[in-house]
């Protein structure tokens, strides 16, 4: 009789909140863990966002060649004609016979 009185599951045996709470408790090592995990995780994802922005940057930046290279080309036909003086331009090839003159608005 008593090896059955042993078997048998009595009421020190539930489990109430304050003993499943005492189990759950998380030991203070976990919690570095998890700031750990999280700033692993940010990392990676700000490293993929730079290389983003790098590669985005490659294309502004050859778009912005192309651009001066068009500025170029187009301002060495235009300064056969025109030399910039001070703040307006003046034509070089003077007509023979033919003053120009400044006309204000």
């Amino acid at each position: 009789m008593a090896e059955r009185n042993s078997m048998l599951k009595g009421i020190n045996d539930i489990k109430t909140v304050h003993t499943i709470k005492k189990a759950a408790a998380q030991q203070k090592g976990s919690n570095d863990f998890l700031r750990l995990y999280m700033l692993e995780m940010e990392r990676t994802r700000l490293i993929s966002e730079k290389n983003k922005l790098i590669q985005r940057l490659e294309v502004i930046d050859g778009r912005l060649s192309a651009i001066r290279e068009v500025y170029a080309e187009s301002l060495e036909g235009f300064e056969a004609f025109r030399s910039y003086n001070g703040n307006r331009y003046v034509d070089d090839v003077t007509v023979p016979g033919f003053k120009t003159m400044p006309f204000d608005y």
